[in-house]
């Protein structure tokens, strides 16, 4: 009775103090040994996908790659004769935290404004232009409603708000620009005055257009 007492004692030292690795020896001839084993795994990130309306539609940008966390359990386990008694988690770690992924899908469409300053606007480079405004009256492009070339554009496109004509030699016709004030644009028309750091906006209103007149604006390239 007092060996399986003295057994028990030594059984309950062992499983409630021992260290890493610690054994004892009980009469019996059983061996009591607690180990500290650690098991890592990793947290997975999530993925955040934000509609914007400074990106062309369908445009895709990726502004923060995620990265997965990593977390770590401790467990205490105790063998007693060479056989595992008991598995205990004892412990809970974070190593790092998951880092989410932040990808931006465009909505903007022709002709619409958006902010210059969102993480999300990219651009190749941004340019000082001369601008104008142009329609498609009589006045500017010397064609009247019912000719074959009413309304279209020198690259065949027809025109409506948010065409542009640039210098060919410096913006190639089918270059997307963001035009301050006036909204996200493409290069598709021409002109015999417009050439250098000019450019020319078609709107509908010839109203709109003389009120414009000419001034100074920055002219993103994306």
């Amino acid at each position: 009775m007092y060996k399986i007492f003295f057994t028990a004692v030594l059984l309950y030292i062992a499983l409630q103090f021992g260290g890493a690795g610690a054994s004892l020896n009980a009469d019996s001839g059983q061996e009591v040994t607690v180990y500290y084993v650690p098991y890592v795994s990793h947290i997975p990130y999530t993925a955040h996908t934000v509609y914007s309306p400074n990106l062309w539609e369908g445009e895709v940008i990726t502004v923060q790659y995620g990265s997965p966390g990593k977390f770590e359990f401790l467990y205490r386990q105790v063998y007693v004769g060479g056989v595992l008694y008991s598995s205990t988690r004892t412990k809970f770690t974070i190593l790092a935290k998951p880092i989410p992924a932040r990808t931006y899908v465009g909505t903007a469409q022709l002709g619409e404004l958006a902010d210059t300053y969102a993480p999300e606007f990219t651009y190749a480079r941004r340019v000082r232009m001369e601008a104008t405004a142009y329609t498609a009256a009589f006045c500017c492009t010397g064609r009247r409603p019912g000719d074959a070339a009413y309304r279209m554009t020198a690259s065949g496109r027809m025109v409506e708000h948010g065409i542009v004509a640039v210098d060919r030699s410096l913006i190639p016709f089918g270059t997307r620009l963001y035009v301050e004030g006036y909204g996200f644009a493409i290069a598709a028309d021409s002109g015999g005055a417009i050439r250098g750091y000019k450019i020319d906006l078609f709107m509908e209103s010839l109203q709109d257009a003389r009120q414009f007149g000419r001034r100074h604006i920055y002219v993103w390239i994306l």
